[in-house]
């Protein structure tokens, strides 16, 4: 028991690590997203939605064999979400038994792995919503990491006087700028209710709803290495009081072993130690027949219906065909339906994005799009010299670019709305769009005697900087539109650049983003309005 005890802080512990080394040179050899490659139901997931995606689930397959030889011990030893329930029981001990409603429909997990893989297999993406890994590491993304660093943030503003008292300049000096997510509340929501659930009957979520936990039940159902009763047990019920997946029933001898998830428990509390792990048989008379879950054919056809269903609904989703023109995913997206089908939802490219720009989408994208990745580039721009949320992505959604082709990846096009632009609008003398423009983009023209800023649309890569320096309050009056997008899903994007025209290697001299490159900084115009 103590043993497992620590192989689940050790594993709880390795998935938190992962997200703190992400951004870091470790992150090459022990890559971040290690745990959502190392899920199977995500990689069928990928491979029944776009046909294609196994090789980046190389991992699965340890956890495959795993479930062949001991059934669910996954659940019971190493998912760290399975980890969280285990510490919140010790908050509060909720019961062991099923709610009634649960007693005659065991077979549940086996409807929600259904309805997911059906659901894929007619183009709609449930993993975002059922897949413990996938909603644990979007969690820990959008909500734990920001309350980190907001606490973080805190800190340092109280230790500052003493820090300056001391002549302490590094803790002086320090910042952090803690992240902020949209869909925080909605994310907090759904991942509380599976928490909450579970406090009130242990591990609810695994036992009745979790779909991984139904496909690796499924695949252990014949596993060797599973619960056996010597024909010493007394049936005291020691063992059925403790179990924590409810995969014992009314009768102490036999188990559900589609729920066994291997924890030891109803071993280390039997009185006279008769129940034990390991492929040998007990004996006939006391070992009786375990019994498992099977969909009736009335329960397969609804699966499919329901899939079938939610698939049809995505497909006729305007969302689906027309994505609005502020969509902005990040650099190095596949084409949009491949995107979707791809991506996992997991929130890793918003985790260890540098500028924080990539937030979740809610309905820009449609029914099909929720909390897939998209740029605010009101919030943040998207930064020239970072590819690290092609490098993360754990299924190819997002290719993992070399800055030199990431700054080939036209993510859209700056259009100027001139109703809103002081210059053009209010006669003003403004020139930060101009000015903050890494790739040239925006230039002065003389309009009826004025000068008045134009995009270069051919050197624009919609990397969002002048959307998110313009002074006017509320809605930039420089936005990034999709116009002009380059998602490819395989080759070289600098050739891609280069046949439609585009031009990006010139960058501003090294005086100066005004200096023309002269090292003298140029003369500003009064009433010059600063980012």
């Amino acid at each position: 028991m103590r043993t497992r005890r620590l192989v689940q802080g050790a594993s709880l512990i390795l998935f938190l690590w992962l997200f703190a080394i992400s951004t870091t040179q470790l992150a090459s050899f022990i890559p971040p997203d290690l745990f959502l490659k190392g899920d199977p139901l995500a990689g069928i997931h990928v491979f029944l939605i776009s046909w294609g995606g196994l090789s980046s689930f190389v991992p699965a397959l340890a956890v495959v064999f795993l479930s062949l030889i001991a059934g669910r011990a996954f659940c019971g030893w190493i998912c760290p979400l399975g980890t969280i329930f285990d510490l919140m029981g010790k908050l509060r001990r909720g019961t062991n038994r099923d709610p009634r409603w649960l007693l005659s429909k065991r077979a549940i997990p086996l409807f929600s792995l259904g309805l997911v893989l059906s659901s894929a297999l007619f183009g709609l993406s449930l993993i975002g919503w059922m897949d413990p890994l996938v909603i644990l590491t979007r969690s820990v993304a959008l909500i734990l990491e920001p309350w980190i660093m907001d606490s973080g943030a805190f800190v340092l503003r109280i230790l500052r006087p003493l820090a300056q008292k001391l002549d302490w300049f590094w803790l002086w000096e320090a910042q952090i700028s803690p992240p902020r997510f949209w869909l925080t509340g909605f994310s907090l929501a759904w991942m509380g209710t599976i928490l909450c659930i579970s406090l009130v009957v242990t591990r609810l979520w695994c036992r009745a709803f979790c779909p991984l936990g139904g496909m690796l039940g499924l695949l252990g159902s014949k596993a060797p290495i599973s619960r056996k009763v010597t024909d010493s047990c007394t049936e005291c019920g020691a063992c059925q009081r403790v179990c924590p997946s409810g995969a014992i029933g009314d009768d102490p001898r036999a188990s559900f072993r589609f729920r066994c998830i291997a924890c030891l428990r109803c071993q280390e509390v039997c009185p006279v130690d008769a129940i034990y792990f390991s492929p040998a048989s007990a004996s006939p008379k006391a070992q009786k027949e375990t019994r498992g879950f099977a969909l009736s054919r009335r329960g397969l056809l609804a699966v499919g219906a329901a899939g079938l269903i939610g698939g049809l609904t995505v497909r006729t989703d305007a969302g689906r065909v027309a994505p609005r023109d502020r969509l902005i995913r990040p650099p190095g997206a596949l084409p949009e339906g491949m995107f979707l089908e791809k991506c996992l939802r997991c929130g890793l490219c918003m985790s260890v994005c540098m500028s924080k720009t990539i937030q979740p989408s809610l309905w820009e994208a449609g029914l099909n799009g929720v909390w897939t990745p998209r740029l605010d580039l009101r919030l943040a721009p998207c930064e020239k010299h970072c590819n690290r949320c092609g490098k993360t992505c754990p299924t190819g959604a997002i290719r993992p670019l070399s800055l030199e082709e990431r700054i080939h990846a036209k993510i859209g096009t700056a259009v100027l709305l001139r109703e809103r632009c002081l210059v053009w609008e209010q006669d003003k003398v403004c020139l930060v769009c101009d000015e903050i423009c890494p790739y040239d983009a925006i230039e002065f023209r003389e309009v009826e005697g004025k000068r008045r800023p134009f995009v270069t649309e051919n050197r624009c890569n919609g990397c969002g900087y002048c959307e998110h320096k313009c002074p006017v309050q509320g809605e930039s009056a420089i936005v990034v539109v999709r116009m002009g997008e380059i998602r490819l899903e395989g080759g070289s994007y600098k050739e891609e650049a280069k046949k439609r025209g585009f031009v990006f290697e010139e960058a501003r001299g090294e005086g100066g983003p005004t200096d023309g490159g002269s090292g003298e900084p140029e003369r500003l115009p009064p009433g010059f309005l600063r980012p």
